[in-house]
């Protein structure tokens, strides 16, 4: 499989589309013949859910409401795999920062309701 984009929130306008049709393209004349896949979550799932590109698995990535997450996707791609292509449980600490921590227990009640 190949991610061709990351987060961008799906479609909005004619440049938006302009931008994944040449990614496409591009991606089509190098000769890559793997499954296409496009990765989006939180706020930008619903619009990216909106405007799946055809021939792509639309996946998601989060780390909280699970079950709605993958709900949702379900809903837009009932003939395709659920995928889940980041599920962080933690995050990244920043310079200097503190360290930054999720509560395990309410993840595993999460993933126990899926």
């Amino acid at each position: 499989a190949l991610q061709y984009e990351n987060e961008f929130g799906g479609i909005r306008s004619q440049g938006d589309q302009e931008y994944f049709d040449l990614m496409r393209n591009t991606i089509d004349k190098s000769g890559f013949k793997e499954l296409l896949t496009n990765c989006d979550g939180g706020a930008t799932l619903v619009t990216a859910l909106k405007t799946i590109q055809k021939g792509v698995l639309e996946t998601v990535n989060f780390n909280s409401d699970s079950l709605k997450q993958l709900t949702a996707l379900r809903q837009a791609q009932p003939n395709k795999p659920l995928y889940v292509s980041e599920f962080w449980p933690g995050w990244f600490d920043y310079w200097g920062g503190g360290h930054a921590h999720y509560d395990v227990k309410k993840f595993e009640k999460e993933v126990t309701d899926v």
